[in-house]
């Protein structure tokens, strides 16, 4: 059926409804994507400022990390106690949780006659014991992560990757378990049981940052010298998602929280914490502060929380979100 401009013109009151209803429907679906402060941000009260704050999977503690990440330091929610698991040099950059929230993994530094030796470490949160996985080593670039259900360790830097099992994890029923770490400028993903690799995307600067999503479906990193992207593992989309730095995923694996720096060309001089959907839209300054340098974001493993840290020169902080 054709409809003249006539008839349009002397139903224009209808279409006018129409619109209006259209237009609220996807305004309403654009606000219910968008993330929302609840509140004022919680400081932690701890005795000394700490930096890098990640959630244990379960919730229920937070890994800390001293001034040049030295040290790994445990806050207890329920508590309110913190407790120190290592006070080695360089422990808390880059250590993550295992997935069962009973063991963190770090990459520990010893100097001796000036020379660095490094050793790939996890702590037994329960036993509180230490468990080396590689010691002393030289030119050790990268750190460890956990992969495939924590059963293998990977380290990869300066051009080179390593695989080691971590005697601890249970090793993935599923045949089809694959293993996606970076190489330089270039993303891979390793099939465990065919035993051969296939190059997901290649920039043009070093990968860093390289996170995968909850539902494994995605990927999110940063190109040294460009953006923060978010890659589709199977279709192998990419989105640019602009300037940005040390993005987490929240638990439904369809929002990003990262930093956004600027700096002098020596110091950092502002920082803060935004929030952006993993297609690209809907970025909002979560902070949004002129005086305070919010950095190193988290989210809680139920969604409802986002943590960050002040760079050493205050206490964490936590902004419950919706």
């Amino acid at each position: 059926m054709v409809i003249s401009e006539q008839e349009m013109e002397n139903n224009h009151p209808i279409y006018i409804r129409v619109f209006c209803v259209v237009y609220l429907f996807f305004t309403a679906s654009a606000e219910e994507s968008s993330v929302k402060r609840i509140g004022h941000p919680v400081a932690i009260e701890t005795e000394r400022f700490f930096i890098n704050p990640q959630f244990s999977p379960d919730g229920n503690f937070i890994s800390m990390t001293g001034s040049q990440y030295k040290g790994i330091f445990l806050y207890n929610l329920k508590s309110k106690e913190t407790n120190i698991a290592t006070l080695e040099p360089s422990a808390g950059f880059g250590m993550s949780w295992s997935k069962n929230s009973e063991w963190i993994l770090y990459k520990s530094a010893d100097y001796k006659n000036k020379r660095r030796f490094d050793s790939i470490v996890i702590f037994d949160i329960i036993n509180n014991n230490r468990k080396i996985i590689y010691e002393n080593q030289t030119s050790f670039p990268g750190v460890p992560k956990w992969k495939d259900n924590d059963y293998y360790i990977t380290i990869n830097g300066g051009g080179k990757f390593e695989l080691f099992q971590s005697s601890l994890g249970k090793k993935s029923t599923n045949l089809s378990s694959k293993i996606i770490y970076s190489i330089g400028n270039v993303i891979i993903e390793y099939d465990l049981k065919r035993e051969n690799e296939k190059i997901l995307f290649q920039g043009k600067g070093d990968i860093l940052n390289l996170l995968q999503s909850p539902d494994e479906k995605k990927l999110v990193f940063e190109v040294v010298g460009g953006n923060m992207w978010i890659l589709d593992i199977k279709s192998l989309k990419n989105t640019n998602l602009g300037n940005g730095h040390e993005p987490a995923w929240n638990p439904k694996s369809d929002k990003i929280v990262y930093m956004q720096t600027k700096d002098d060309g020596h110091i950092i001089i502002s920082s803060d914490i935004f929030v952006i959907n993993a297609d690209g839209t809907r970025k909002i300054n979560l902070t949004d502060t002129s005086d305070k340098l919010e950095m190193r974001p988290d989210w809680h493993p139920n969604g409802k929380w986002i943590i960050y840290d002040l760079d050493g020169l205050g206490p964490i902080h936590i902004q419950m979100v919706e």
